[in-house]
């Protein structure tokens, strides 16, 4: 199977669904196709994804973002820059630019990037560590910004050490969302996804003196070994990672945990990240690796090129239990937010050889 052809199938497709590729779902995909290109080489694609980066902020019709980085192209323009994909005195006044308005965005009492919007900043979401997280690493990286680099840690480590649920290894996805200093009661597929991810980042691109590099291996690797004792036969994870099958003892009966394929893709680009780096031992989780791709393959991915089993948006729905989750918004055929993981796990599919 070429996982790269595959991948540009995938993404253009999408185009047809999101021709400009924004909103911050769009900006995941323009991600996973920077990573392709890093895995590639592949001129078409190299060219295609600097014209789309480059045309953030000022040539692309922006929805409402909760953060401004979003507006310059978001991580994917970080990491393209970082990369020297896009050169130039520009780029890099853009990344600090935005990199500057995250360091002064809203956060909570214990320091966290918070909802921008209404009247509680104690607001927080695990989604944000990958809205923030990449963006001030490859931003401080480049720059030679070290305040940015420690803040992409702290922020990352605050959310695992404010969200992770010590009875399973996993993270809820939401502080209160549901209610004053109320956490959802989740193990969401898509926001265990956006917390290994940038926590991954941070263990291979961070350096090797920085004083919280040990802590981040240390999270991403015990992340990891929680996440694999809940993949499903397929080699997926779940939209409520834990269960199956949910028996709510109400009129909603008992609710399915479907396969999903935004959180697996997610999940598969982190562990494939740390097999590469030699974080995570290759006898061991490189099966876990293939299982998770050949999933992909039978469970997420159409003949057409259209991603299937996606998660529609999602921030702590009804009153944040599980059997929210559960009965949260149908999946459907392009749910936007299902393209950009797999493209970045079947980018990570190729340079591991598999």
């Amino acid at each position: 199977m070429n996982h790269i052809e595959r991948a540009k199938s995938i993404f253009a497709h999408y185009l047809t669904v999101n021709p400009q590729s924004n909103h911050y779902y769009g900006l995941i995909a323009l991600y996973g196709m920077v990573n392709l290109c890093e895995a590639s080489g592949d001129t078409d694609s190299v060219e295609l994804t600097k014209r789309m980066l480059d045309a953030f902020p000022d040539r692309v019709e922006h929805p409402r973002y909760n953060f401004p980085s979003y507006r310059v192209g978001g991580i994917a323009k970080a990491r393209v820059v970082y990369t020297g994909l896009l050169s130039g005195d520009e780029y890099e006044r853009q990344l600090a630019e935005y990199a500057d308005e995250l360091m002064s965005a809203r956060r909570s009492h214990d320091g966290i990037l918070s909802m921008p919007h209404g009247d509680n900043p104690d607001k927080v979401w695990i989604d944000v560590a990958t809205a923030a997280t990449p963006f001030l690493l490859f931003s401080g990286l480049k720059l030679g910004r070290g305040e940015y680099i420690d803040e992409a840690a702290f922020q990352s480590l605050a959310m695992y050490d404010l969200f992770l649920d010590k009875s399973c290894g996993l993270l809820h996805q939401s502080r209160d969302f549901c209610g004053e200093g109320r956490f959802s009661d989740d193990h969401w597929s898509r926001g265990n996804g956006w917390g290994i991810l940038p926590l991954a980042e941070l263990c291979a691109h961070l350096p090797e003196n920085h004083p919280e590099r040990g802590r981040c291996i240390e999270y991403y690797k015990a992340h990891i070994n929680s996440l694999a004792k809940y993949q499903s036969q397929n080699g997926m994870w779940r939209q409520e990672i834990t269960v199956e099958f949910l028996d709510t003892q109400s009129e909603l009966g008992i609710l399915e945990s479907y396969e999903e394929t935004s959180g697996t893709g997610l999940i598969l680009y982190a562990i494939g990240v740390g097999i590469r780096n030699g974080l995570l031992d290759w006898n061991e989780y490189l099966p876990i690796f293939k299982r998770g791709i050949d999933g992909l393959y039978k469970v997420s991915i159409s003949e057409d090129d259209s991603i299937v089993n996606s998660c529609p948006g999602c921030l702590c729905p009804g009153d944040g239990t599980i059997s929210a989750y559960l009965n949260h918004r149908k999946t459907f055929r392009d749910e936007p937010h299902g393209a950009g993981p797999v493209i970045l796990a079947l980018s990570e599919a190729a340079r591991l050889g598999v």
